[in-house]
Parts: C-alpha cells; sequence; structure tokens
C-alpha cells in the first residue's frame, strides 16, 4: 500500500491571535480613514490625504491577504484531514481484503474443530462467542436465552473440549496463530 504523506502547515498565530490581529487592522484603518475624513474637513493640501489614502489602502490590503492566508491553511488543514481519512479507510479496506482468506481459514478451522468436540449447534454458537470474548450475559442477551442456560451450556463446551474455561478455549485456537509473533521486551 502506497502511505501518501501530507506536509501539516503550520499556523504562526493561534485563532485568538489571529482575531487580535483583525481587529488591530481593522481599528487602524478605521482611525485612518476617521483622520482622513478630518483632514479633508479642516482643508489639509490633498498630497497628505492622497498619502494617508495610499497608507489606508495598503493597511487593508495587507489585512485581506492575511484574512485569505489564514482561510487558505484552514482550508488546506480540512484538506489534509479529508486526505488522512480517505487513506486510512483504504487502508483498512486493504486490510478486510488481505485478511478476508485468512478469517474464512480461521473460522473453518474452528468450526471444524467444534464439530470434532460433538458441540450441539447451540454450544458452537457459544464457543464462538466465548472465543470472541462475550461474556455469559452478553451472550444470553444475544441468544435470549437465560444467563443459567448459557453458563451450563458453556460448561458442557469445556467438559466436551477437555479444557478449564473461556481463558484456555482462546488459547487453544490462538496459541498457534501467535507463537510466532515477537513479543515486545
Amino acid at each position: 500500500m502506497n502511505f501518501v504523506k501530507f506536509r501539516r502547515y503550520q499556523n504562526p498565530l493561534s485563532n485568538k491571535e489571529q482575531v487580535i490581529v483583525g481587529l488591530l487592522i481593522g481599528l487602524t484603518s478605521m482611525m485612518v480613514v476617521f483622520d482622513v475624513f478630518l483632514d479633508w474637513r479642516d482643508g489639509v493640501p490633498l498630497t497628505h490625504i492622497i498619502s494617508e489614502v495610499f497608507i489606508t489602502l495598503l493597511t487593508l490590503s495587507i489585512a485581506g491577504y492575511l484574512f485569505f492566508r489564514f482561510a487558505g491553511a484552514k482550508n488546506e488543514a480540512i484538506e489534509i484531514a479529508w486526505n488522512e481519512k480517505l487513506s486510512a479507510t483504504e487502508e483498512a479496506i486493504e486490510w478486510k481484503e488481505k485478511t478476508k482468506e485468512i478469517k474464512a481459514g480461521l473460522s473453518a478451522a474452528i468450526s471444524s474443530q467444534l464439530k470434532l468436540w460433538h458441540l450441539t449447534e447451540a454450544e458452537e454458537d457459544i464457543a464462538l462467542f466465548l472465543i470472541k470474548g462475550l461474556s455469559i450475559n452478553e451472550i444470553a442477551k444475544h441468544r435470549a436465552t437465560s444467563t443459567q442456560t448459557t453458563r451450563q451450556q458453556a460448561s458442557m463446551i469445556y467438559k466436551k473440549s477437555k479444557l478449564f474455561g473461556r481463558a484456555q478455549l482462546s488459547a487453544f485456537f490462538l496459541e498457534d496463530l501467535l507463537c510466532n509473533l515477537e513479543l515486545p521486551n
């Protein structure tokens, strides 16, 4: 499987800092516009007013650039997250495809062993639930039977298999699968 590595965009400003910068730039722009208005009303030379208008436009341009830059960064982060989700989904689908044959073979092998122990159909179902790790109460609810009935059937499974409980039942099937795995130190 090809893993696509995405560049993480690190926004230099937090959301709070972005709001503060935006407010400061907006406030500065409003003050300059107000100053231009007062200068115009007071008859200040046109060159001074033009320079202040230019400064205002420059400030607003910088504010607009920063706004679109931050918005673009958020969109980029959303796109990165979406692509990572798609990649993880593809990986999960590929894993399921790779293990489909293994699971089918394991299911057949477990079923074959359960038949060798001469378990009833109900006992086979309960044995599979026990191997999956469900509790007696969960199995009883799932099968719509009493916990006492489920407990008795589990006891029969252990008796017929000559195993001494849920842990040994699970280990019986998992031991050979896990024996080649390296354990962490």
